[in-house]
């Protein structure tokens, strides 16, 4: 097997050639992205770039908060935060033209425009804190699923959801999710299954 590293600002790149078996452990993997992410640990999927930009150079993987009902591929590492070193200056992210009023798209859809963020995979036995849905009452122990928008929110009781593990401690969110309002839930993640 042959590897080729490259470690960057946004994770491990890893070129790899083999004669078949295991290429890896979990790698932390970066693409692009036409979101903001505005939360570490957003749950996200792959999707491909045409369709967020029908005509970007190339048909490839881009990262994408998942459906309440999509399998997640890895959390969001970090946020797309743009930083600015004004006193009191407002947060924003990357990609800065993304139409986030309501309009014809909440993402960017010009692929120059896409911005990096690194996706790590879900792995059983780490610990997460993932960014909790709105009106969420978590007591340790619950099971986690999946959200719309990439969030989390109880999974308990649930059918036909992503089931991502347990909860580590109690955990209440608020009636909206915005940068200034939202918690994080600890979860224990387990070998994720979806639910009857």
């Amino acid at each position: 097997m042959i590897l080729a590293n490259q470690i960057n600002s946004i994770g491990l790149t890893q070129t790899c050639t083999s004669a078949g078996g295991r290429l890896s452990e979990s790698i932390n993997i970066p693409y692009l992205t036409p979101y903001q992410i505005k939360y570490a640990g957003l749950l996200l999927k792959t999707a491909s770039s045409t369709s967020y930009d029908s005509g970007a150079s190339a048909t490839y993987g881009v990262a994408v908060p998942c459906g309440g009902s999509d399998r997640p591929e890895g959390w969001a590492y970090t946020t797309t935060t743009v930083n600015s070193n004004l006193p009191g200056a407002t947060q924003s992210f990357y990609p800065l033209d993304a139409d986030l009023t309501g309009g014809s798209s909440e993402y960017a859809e010009d692929e120059a425009d896409f911005t990096p963020v690194t996706c790590c995979p879900l792995a059983p036995g780490e610990v997460v804190a993932f960014p909790l849905a709105a009106s969420q009452t978590i007591a340790k122990g619950d099971l986690i699923a999946v959200a719309d928008s990439g969030l989390v929110r109880k999974g308990n009781s649930v059918s036909s959801v992503w089931i991502l593990g347990k909860a580590m401690f109690d955990v209440t969110s608020t009636s909206t999710v915005s940068t200034s309002t939202v918690k994080f839930v600890p979860v224990w993640v387990d070998v994720y299954y979806k639910s009857s």
